[in-house]
């Protein structure tokens, strides 16, 4: 089914009551704002819950330590800041907010954009509670990732501290960045609405301007990687979710720990009739495809159920859980959807809406049905739309909305069972405006099933790497720290012997997990499909853009401003032998038909970047190999410094 995205607006209408005086127009106003949440709530699309948290150790950043000594607010007196009249306690919630800032060695402008935030989130109340938002900041705890929970979200300095960890790990060079001050706050609060910090934006700029006294320190180092997660974040139409992820039954060890996942994302549904607090009773079934019903009979609750049809239909619970939110919002909304998982809802009404069946309408009915249907496709191939291993063209919408298709090689049976049960991928307006609407062409279905399993529960086993921000520090390069780098060196430092190499690097770095393609690459050029060198052969000239092993070490030698053969034989070849006792990062080690970018030793053990063959993305792993040439070939030169 095809359903339309909601802003997240819950947590601002709650917060827009702060600071305001109470008076009729007020109140009306209030009143208003009141409807169009439970308008907006009650709509398709995704729950209205807290936005999505990046977890805290989601970039690898050098910040002040955590441990430092207690801030000493700064200090000035009560009185206007650009029209803004503050109070002598708020002043002094916003000079401790200063001296954290300095404590940490940030800047004035950090200053600036923590101090706007701040006003719009709490008015400078670190006492501030809406829901499971607290403190100055509005922070909501992710006890999974950890994101939030490093301090007391009351405590004025930890909330303070939280907020610009996330600041400086998310906008690395927020100082010189162009945007506005509440676009930047905005990267960290991830509230949709982030324009209303704009008004403060003025009132931030005055009161640094009295309270960050003395000459600004020097931004704080923040060389960044990539998500320590090992979790892609981008959609991959070919790759939704892997068959390992989709069909683990045993993602929950009890039906406790499937209740608690439905407290934590059903939290702001709290009615009787809620899913996670009413119960409901199993009917008995028999089928070929799914073992019979092992759980409690009778009413029991909706974790129950979900459990045991997880295990009857070898279908992980944490998928279903995303199917209900994503088709009906169900986990959110006090009275369950008689549509609720879109079973049997096929969009064959008029224009393309959805033409359910009455007769599977209901809480048990939907669920079973879901499960069941999710087994189905795995048993029986004959029943998927699109099969995995060949290319497809797949719909972006509705047949009657004339916006046609494009073609997608679905990569498992997870994914091709998604696009049987909502036979949709989205367009590129679609993943831009998560969680919103793009455009007459988008779909939303399989976008928000993606982004709401990756924000619930991690990675999906699915997607594709975003863009790995990598940076060099002249010649130090920080490995990312993901699922693409083995764990030993992930994060770590290392050396180049110039800063030239190091930045070619860097650009090694921000490729992984790119897939291998044949002949991708090549002379030094970028990812491509691998057909001008490749030929057609295993997997080039298809739609998958990445590197073979020559591809990749040229173009780590291009991006360091030097030239390296085309192929592994010619690298081989070339290039200055030597000696592996004197070998430095970015040289080449070479093999019988393939080659890797040398990264040195770390604890006596040697390590490399490679491409190594198709269906393994680009990776750094230890050098295990024991066929690899008796001395190394370098290409770069120490007199480049580029």
């Amino acid at each position: 089914m095809k359903r339309k995205a909601t802003k997240i607006v819950l947590r601002w209408a709650i917060g827009a009551a702060v600071g305001m005086l109470v008076s009729w127009p007020v109140l009306l106003g209030l009143a208003l704002l009141m409807l169009v949440v439970i308008i907006l709530s009650s709509s398709g699309g995704p729950a209205a819950l807290a936005p999505p948290a990046l977890a805290a150790s989601s970039y690898s950043c050098t910040i002040a330590a955590a441990g430092s000594p207690p801030a000493t607010p700064a200090t000035a007196a009560a009185g206007d800041y650009a029209g803004i009249t503050l109070n002598a306690e708020q002043m002094k919630i916003a000079g401790t907010i200063t001296a954290v800032t300095k404590q940490m060695n940030l800047t004035l402008r950090a200053d600036e954009i923590a101090l706007a935030v701040a006003m719009q989130e709490s008015h400078f109340d670190p006492t501030a509670v809406n829901g499971p938002w607290v403190g100055l900041f509005q922070q909501a705890p992710d006890p999974v990732t950890g994101l939030y929970t490093q301090y007391d979200r009351t405590d004025p300095a930890g909330a303070t501290r939280m907020f610009l960890d996330q600041l400086v790990r998310r906008v690395p060079g927020y100082d010189t960045d162009p945007r506005q001050n509440y676009e930047l706050g905005e990267v960290v609060q991830e509230s949709h609405v982030g324009q209303n910090v704009a008004k403060w934006q003025d009132m931030g700029q005055a009161l640094a301007a009295v309270l960050y006294s003395g000459t600004p320190p020097p931004q704080v180092n923040t060389t960044c990687s990539t998500d320590t997660t090992g979790a892609p974040t981008e959609f991959d139409p070919g790759n939704i979710i892997s068959d390992t992820v989709f069909y683990n039954d045993s993602a929950f060890p009890d039906v406790a720990a499937v209740q608690a996942a439905l407290d934590r994302i059903g939290a702001t549904c709290t009615a009787p009739t809620c899913l996670r607090l009413d119960t409901y009773t199993p009917a008995a079934y028999h089928l070929d495809w799914c073992k019979d019903w092992a759980g409690p009979p009778g009413p029991q609750s909706y974790a129950s159920i979900l459990f045991h049809l997880g295990k009857s239909c070898g279908i992980n619970p944490q998928a279903a859980i995303v199917i209900v939110q994503k088709e009906s919002q169900g986990l959110t909304r006090p009275n369950p959807s008689a549509a609720l998982t879109g079973f049997h809802c096929p969009d064959t009404g008029p224009g393309g809406t959805a033409n359910c069946d009455a007769g599977s309408a209901g809480v048990w009915a939907q669920t079973f049905g879901m499960f069941q249907a999710l087994a189905l496709l795995r048993v029986d191939p004959s029943k998927v739309n699109y099969p995995e291993g060949k290319t497809s063209n797949i719909l972006w919408n509705v047949a009657e909305s004339g916006c046609g298709s494009s073609p997608v090689t679905v990569q498992n049976r997870a994914t091709a069972t998604l696009y049987t049960y909502t036979p949709y991928q989205p367009n590129a307006a679609s993943l831009a405006a998560y969680p919103g609407e793009g455009d007459k062409c988008s779909s939303y279905g399989n976008r928000n099933f993606f982004r709401l399993f990756t924000e619930y529960f991690g990675a999906t086993g699915g997607g594709k790497p975003t863009a790995v921000a990598v940076s060099a520090n002249g010649p130090d390069v920080t490995i990312p720290n993901n699922a693409y780098v083995t764990p030993a060196l992930a994060g770590k430092t290392i050396k180049a012997p110039t800063p030239a190499v190091a930045k070619g690097l860097a650009a090694g770095f921000a490729v992984l997990g790119m897939p291998y393609v044949w002949g991708g690459g090549g002379s030094g050029a970028g990812p491509n499909n691998g057909c001008g060198r490749g030929g057609g052969d295993y997997n080039s000239c298809g739609t998958e853009i990445g590197f073979d092993c020559s591809g990749l070490t040229a173009y780590v030698m291009a991006q360091a401003g030097f030239n390296a053969p085309d192929n592994s034989g010619t690298q081989r070849a070339g290039g200055v032998p030597i000696p592996w006792d004197q070998g430095q990062p970015g040289d080449i080690v070479g093999f019988p038909g393939h080659v890797a970018i040398y990264l040195g030793t770390n604890d006596g053990q040697r390590y490399i970047l490679e491409a190594s063959w198709v269906g393994t993305p680009i990776h750094v792993v230890p050098l295990t190999r024991t066929d690899y040439d008796n001395q190394l070939h370098r290409y770069w030169t120490a007199t480049n410094s580029a």
